[in-house]
């Protein structure tokens, strides 16, 4: 209902966008929709015009449906055979429940509706619903701005609301588990836990620490495994969390006749890691990579927007950013490394590995 709704039957609403080269996405993230529209300063009008025809068009392009259906049955399919996927979807569903709304789809998605009408009403339905914002970045001033975003969305029902899906318990994990797979000659490993939220006060220092253990090309486990063992070509750190908690850990791959040695070098890598800390040294380069990632992800106006429209979207300060290096610049090294104690003990890790079947 909301990402299809500039596909009409004669492709007018993208014709439109693309005789005055604007950019014109639609996307759907969990408690949130957005509607994107980047256009020429001199433009609004047309701009304007455009997106007063999207949020009022009740025809959408069926044509497509069936092919996009298909497609995303042959998608799913296709990552039941990567190994990567499917050891994502391990973890996933060691971690949580079928109906706990952190788990990822577990089977190829159906569309319920297809019909444009039920769509049409469905869209106006989220376009109505309260906590609306609209914002923009540019060059255009704040009386423009306004003139722009007056009339541009109908009014708010304040009887409509979203009911938000409670997370639910977790569930108990093995310390190890094994995957076999079909027509693969390697194996996959991927060494979780369950992160902390980005709202937890642990959760700077503990990207700090993710950091130094697995987020560069010479961190504790790349240079472990690749530098000094050999036993890969990648070795890296990942974190899902958001505001709930969710799996972060440790990945890497090696041929399956290596896999006991990768494995027990991996967990040595963190036990060494969780007993011991990190240095200064190391602590500065961490603080130093996210203070220059910090300025290269304001350098453009839509940029900026991205950032904005999130943190109005979840209640944040306007200028918070889930990766600030601001607060990791106030960390001392003995609060690292005791956060470091207490979230990566190797007791609370579990052991993924997929192999050939």
């Amino acid at each position: 209902a909301w990402v299809d709704q500039t596909n009409d039957p004669e492709a007018t609403l993208r014709n439109s966008a693309d005789a005055r080269a604007m950019q014109l996405k639609t996307g759907i993230k969990t408690g949130r929709s957005i509607l994107y529209l980047g256009c020429l300063a001199e433009d609004p009008p047309e701009a304007t015009t455009l997106l007063g025809d999207i949020v009022t068009n009740r025809t959408y392009d069926e044509a497509k449906f069936k092919p996009e259906a298909k497609s995303n049955v042959q998608g799913w399919e296709l990552g039941e055979k990567d190994p990567p996927t499917v050891r994502r979807r391990a973890v996933f569903d060691l971690t949580f429940s079928e109906t706990d709304p952190r788990q990822l789809d577990r089977a190829p998605y159906e569309l319920p509706v297809r019909d444009s009408e039920a769509l049409a009403d469905l869209r106006d339905r989220m376009l109505k619903t309260p906590g609306r914002y609209v914002a923009f970045a540019g060059d255009l001033t704040l009386d423009q701005a306004r003139e722009f975003a007056t009339g541009l969305l109908p009014a708010a029902d304040p009887s409509l609301a979203w009911t938000e899906q409670s997370v639910e318990p977790l569930l108990e994990r093995s310390a190890r588990h094994v995957v076999p797979l079909a027509n693969t000659a390697q194996a996959y490993l991927d060494y979780f836990q369950l992160g902390p939220t980005t709202g937890d006060s642990h959760y700077p220092a503990w990207l700090l620490a993710q950091h130094v253990l697995g987020g560069h090309s010479y961190s504790r486990i790349s240079v472990a495994l690749r530098h000094e063992g050999g036993d890969t070509y990648s070795a890296s750190s990942y974190s899902s969390v958001d505001h709930s908690s969710k799996p972060a850990g440790l990945v890497t791959f090696t041929r399956a006749d290596n896999l006991e040695a990768t494995e027990q070098k991996l967990k040595d890598t963190l036990a060494t890691f969780h007993a011991e800390g990190i240095t200064a040294e190391e602590l500065d380069e961490a603080v130093r990579y996210f203070r220059g990632k910090a300025l290269m992800r304001t350098q453009t106006p839509e940029q900026l927007l991205i950032s904005t429209m999130y943190n109005l979207g979840n209640d944040k300060p306007i200028d918070w950013h889930v990766k600030d290096p601001a607060p990791m610049e106030q960390l001392t090294l003995d609060e690292v490394n005791a956060v470091i104690r207490e979230h990566f003990d190797p007791a609370d890790f579990t052991m993924v590995v997929v192999v050939p079947e």
